[in-house]
């Protein structure tokens, strides 16, 4: 019985019907994130595969809470903060569930969370798992998200932007840091397709905006585009890694990245 036989035929008659094709590496790629081309850096797999064969395990085995927590990932937790000027960060398996990750558990009961409208779907979707408050504000729309903060009762205001939009191209206003330095409020800012892209150091966008990261200062960031690799990490405020290690999820329940 083909029980959403239904469903893929409007699917395709709308258009949007999907599929998995495998690459076919004779073509040229203006498809994917690979940004920097550090996928096909043979020099680059070389020397990860050497300091990788020098590991005693090539499997995290478990969550990071249980025993999959190994040198190699602190060691590049602590590379992040030293390169991104952040306080501490902990590692996920993907940008997705990164998002997952904080949007689900900061946004509490008493809470609002302030998103562009053209945030990626995987905060989207965070935001409908618990019922939580949510308003949408015009896209970079600074005035709009200032009006609506200083209206707001919440308990805490949380903020979601995106440095540069997956979308669209376009960079987040520097004007937001400001406003939400002002209202007091944290702000989440997805990374994942400006992180090796803008800025002096290719750091992203706090990078290009020449930002100095405050407590209030979230950053999401994947490797999987211009890192040439996979997974995702969170940087913020050593409170704020803590909270998110007692309260995530995707951090408690999820094996983290491989060695």
């Amino acid at each position: 019985m083909s029980q959403y036989e239904n469903e893929l035929k409007a699917l395709k008659k709308s258009g949007r019907y999907r599929t998995r094709e495998v690459l076919d590496n004779s073509l040229l790629d203006f498809a994917s994130n690979d940004y920097l081309g550090l996928s096909h850096n043979k020099e680059l797999h070389r020397l990860t595969c050497k300091e990788l064969d020098k590991l005693p395990l090539h499997s995290p085995k478990a969550s990071l809470l249980v025993n999959g927590y190994h040198q190699v990932h602190r060691d590049f937790e602590e590379a992040l903060c030293e390169a991104n000027g952040f306080e501490d960060a902990v590692i996920v398996g993907s940008g997705f569930n990164a998002n997952i990750a904080l949007i689900e558990s900061l946004v509490r009961k008493g809470d609002t969370l302030f998103m562009d409208e053209r945030y990626h779907a995987s905060g989207v979707l965070a935001s409908n798992l618990n019922g939580m408050s949510v308003v949408y504000f015009k896209h970079n729309d600074m005035a709009e998200l200032k009006e609506l903060l200083k209206q707001s009762q919440a308990k805490r205001k949380i903020v979601a932007v995106e440095g540069i939009y997956s979308m669209d191209g376009d960079l987040v206003p520097k004007e937001v840091f400001e406003i939400c330095k002002r209202d007091d409020t944290l702000l989440i800012v997805d990374e994942a397709h400006s992180s090796g892209v803008i800025g002096s150091n290719l750091m992203g966008i706090f990078d290009y905006y020449n930002i100095e990261v405050k407590s209030n200062h979230i950053k999401m960031g994947t490797l999987g585009k211009a890192y040439g690799s996979f997974g995702a990490y969170i940087l913020a405020s050593a409170h704020i890694i803590a909270y998110l290690i007692n309260r995530a999820k995707p951090i408690i329940y999820a094996t983290p990245l491989s060695l």
